[in-house]
């Protein structure tokens, strides 16, 4: 099977590397996305024309990466050159040493925190005494 210029062949290893980086089981990213596991093997090992923009937007949501970073880790955009805060899971897991299981809680946690419309409780020692 011959490889496809400007097709996946680049893209499909940056995805597969950033997946196991992150410790996302294959299976669990299919489950997420909704692409079967045999369409995330061959799109990994670049066997695609191409991948469709829903299916690419998918992929990085799930992964919790950046589209941007992705294309131009694949060469479809120049590189980044301003320094970047790294990738939170990358952060944590170097950081802390997380297990898979506390990186993935973690994680919840700070979109939890990090939710604009959630309501926060007031410790009972600052709310003003009712009358």
């Amino acid at each position: 099977m011959t490889k496809h210029q400007g097709g996946t062949d680049r893209l499909g290893p940056v995805l597969h590397r950033l997946r196991t980086e992150r410790s996302i089981p294959a299976s669990r990213l299919s489950r997420e996305t909704g692409l079967s596991p045999s369409y995330l093997n061959y799109l990994e090992r670049g066997r695609f024309g191409d991948v469709g923009i829903e299916k690419f937007a998918r992929l990085v949501r799930a992964m919790q990466l950046s589209a941007d970073q992705v294309l131009a880790e694949a060469g479809y955009l120049p590189a980044v050159t301003q320094k970047k805060l790294p990738d939170l899971t990358t952060y944590l897991r170097a950081q802390y040493k997380l297990s898979p299981a506390k990186l993935e809680l973690a994680v919840q946690f700070l979109q939890f925190l990090s939710q604009p419309n959630r309501r926060r409780r007031t410790p009972q020692a600052e709310k003003e005494p009712r009358k």
